[in-house]
């Protein structure tokens, strides 16, 4: 009986563990999307800039 209790917590340790690690993926994707975003952004917005100036 204490080891089912045992087993159960191991398994939602384990699913809380692999819930963590998919946020934490799913964080670093949009951080570095919304960074590539942003120089893009300005990349396209200087270009954009400079051609209109010359």
């Amino acid at each position: 009986r204490q080891f089912f209790l045992l087993f159960k917590v191991l398994k939602w340790g384990c699913a809380l563990d692999s819930m963590a690690h998919w946020i934490w993926y799913f964080t670093l994707f949009a951080n570095i999307y919304f960074l590539v975003l942003i120089h893009l952004f300005l990349f396209v917005y200087f270009n954009y800039k400079g051609v209109n100036t010359h």
